[in-house]
């Protein structure tokens, strides 16, 4: 009742805490990052109400696409800039402002989309897998009119508009994935990894499974520098990791990726073996 509340028997570690009001006409989340070595008294936390994200999108013609698809085809995946580097969503997976908020949203037809009650946080957007749209990418995030396709966008309460510009001229890269003997590797685990600045951002990763014949296709990619993986198996989403990745930089290949480029690769699949 006089807002205490006690944790036991956490092993040490990076944890966030997440507390959420839900039983008031308007929802409130607070949440703090903390590095846990021993115990830790004093831990305020200071619940603020989420915010509303409305805006449209626009389409460019281009690439691969004939026609340019109806709006409504589309679905948006909001991303928190506060995942753990597992790949974890710690404010939008464990977090239902009012019970009812969803990191997903729909695109009406006449490209205008919502997010309401949006934990306070900084955000980055991307079109979902679910809009079965492979070859389209986000090419710019404008908040409030302020560019944040880099920097993502803050959510403090109230409301914040956005302009999005999606374009069908993304990059792909096909190939085949073998063993260390040119063994084609079916099911393989294939991530094309962004530059370092980017590693923290789930959106800029593409991945795929190779086929029986080892064929695998990365499509959508926006423009930049990317490293390409290939695992036999891996646990999770533990690409997401910006340390795990490092463990295999030498193991993976560079390439850069131009608008609308078709570029293909060989690669050799990482055994499990050669993991940590």
């Amino acid at each position: 009742k006089d807002g205490s509340f006690e944790i036991r028997d956490v092993s040490p570690g990076t944890y966030t805490i997440v507390a959420t009001v839900d039983n008031i006409a308007v929802p409130m989340v607070a949440r703090q990052s903390l590095q846990l070595a021993e115990s830790v008294d004093g831990v305020r936390l200071s619940p603020q109400s989420g915010g509303t994200v409305r805006g449209r999108l626009h389409m460019e013609s281009g690439g691969t696409g004939s026609a340019r698809p109806d709006p409504s085809q589309f679905f948006l995946l909001l991303h928190s800039a506060a995942e753990d580097t597992d790949g974890n969503d710690e404010s939008l997976g464990s977090v239902a402002m009012g019970g009812g908020f969803s990191n997903l949203a729909h695109v009406s037809g006449d490209g205008s989309f919502a997010w309401k009650d949006v934990p306070p946080g900084t955000y980055f957007v991307q079109i979902s897998e679910v809009s079965a749209m492979p070859d389209w990418f986000l090419k710019s995030v404008a908040s409030d009119g302020h560019d944040a396709t880099d920097t993502g966008f803050s959510v403090g309460g109230g409301a914040i508009s956005l302009d999005l510009v999606a374009t069908a001229n993304g990059g792909s890269i096909d190939g085949a994935v073998g063993n260390q003997d040119d063994e084609p590797v079916a099911d393989a685990v294939i991530v094309a990894a962004p530059e370092a600045r980017f590693r923290n951002r789930p959106d800029r990763y593409r991945k795929a499974l190779a086929d029986q014949s080892g064929h695998f296709s990365l499509r959508g990619l926006p423009p930049g520098d990317y490293t390409l993986f290939a695992w036999e198996s891996v646990e999770g989403d533990a690409y997401y990791n910006p340390d795990f990745l490092r463990s295999y930089e030498d193991r993976g290949k560079a390439m850069h990726v131009r608008a609308g480029d078709r570029l293909n690769v060989q690669l050799k699949a990482i055994p499990p073996e050669d993991q940590p």
